[in-house]
């Protein structure tokens, strides 16, 4: 039987630690012919305030940025803990002091960022690529079975759950607004009441969506199998704009998910080996760069 271990990392500097330090949760997937290892962030297990990073990217708009918080200068192993599971894809986020993880044999873990101990699993029939959200003590997941499922983040019971028509395996929720934002292999996107897991709104895009949506100031953004970006109104659905570039060819796999950050929309094409920037009112290119490879 293979197990998973999740090692903590913390900071040793020449004098003693009495602030706080962004350090590393390695996630190392253990299988008969694979070695996976993930990176996510965790505060100093010496600190007395955490920083948070509650969803894939750290926010909704998945900057993937926490401001102010020190890269550490070395590292030793603090703890770590096994899981019955591969974590796949699903990278670990940690919110209050907890990390939270899926497994891809249907597991949720709830794990103390300092000590490294369990505080919670549950189990539910489907495998989990994504990655968790925290918001409000609730932890969101989607699974492999096109189902949504928010947790409650101190005790893991199940408050609801959404059915999609089709499978989730690369889509991460995102939370913004009071809302669950997470698209589905059955061509839709889906915004949930994030209390109830009642649907606000979704839209068909005729064509599969893989890629985590991005929401930032009253507007979401995703890319689709069409090979191209977006953008709606992340209260109502209301159309904004659909990008005048391509970032593949039409029924492409496209898994890039697009980064807001200032005045802009960021996303790599895997299919052009480029990285485009566009202005995320109007979606006009402002640049783009030839990263020479894939």
């Amino acid at each position: 039987m293979k197990f998973d271990t999740i090692l903590a990392i913390i900071t040793q500097n020449n004098r003693p630690i009495n602030t706080i330090s962004m350090l590393f949760i390695i996630l190392l997937a253990i299988h008969p012919a694979v070695c996976i290892t993930v990176a996510a962030a965790l505060p100093n297990v010496h600190a007395t305030t955490y920083y948070p990073w509650a969803m894939i990217g750290h926010d909704s708009a998945h900057t993937g940025y926490e401001n102010g918080t020190p890269a550490p200068r070395s590292y030793v192993s603090a703890w770590n803990a096994t899981l019955s599971g591969i974590a796949f894809f699903s990278d670990s986020v940690v919110s209050n002091g907890v990390l939270y993880i899926g497994t891809a044999d249907g597991n949720v873990y709830a794990i103390n960022a300092t000590t490294g101990a369990k505080i919670w699993n549950a189990s539910f029939p489907t495998a989990f690529w994504t990655t968790p959200a925290v918001a409000e003590n609730k932890v969101f997941i989607a699974g492999v079975n096109g189902m949504v499922y928010a947790l409650n983040a101190s005790t893991g019971v199940k408050i609801w759950n959404y059915t999609t028509a089709g499978p989730i395996g690369f889509s991460s929720p995102t939370v913004a607004e009071d809302k669950v934002f997470i698209c589905s292999g059955d061509k839709c996107i889906y915004v949930l009441d994030i209390n109830t897991g009642v649907k606000a709104w979704s839209k068909n895009m005729s064509y599969e969506i893989y890629t985590t949506p991005a929401v930032s100031d009253g507007k979401v953004y995703f890319a689709t199998n069409y090979g191209r970006i977006y953008c709606y109104s992340s209260s109502n659905g209301a159309y904004q704009w659909v990008s005048t570039i391509n970032i593949s060819d039409p029924n492409s796999l496209v898994t890039t998910s697009p980064v807001v950050a200032g005045d802009k929309v960021f996303i790599g094409s895997y299919y052009y080996n480029k990285t485009y920037a566009l202005n995320k009112d109007t979606d006009a290119k402002i640049w783009g760069y030839d990263t020479g490879a894939r």
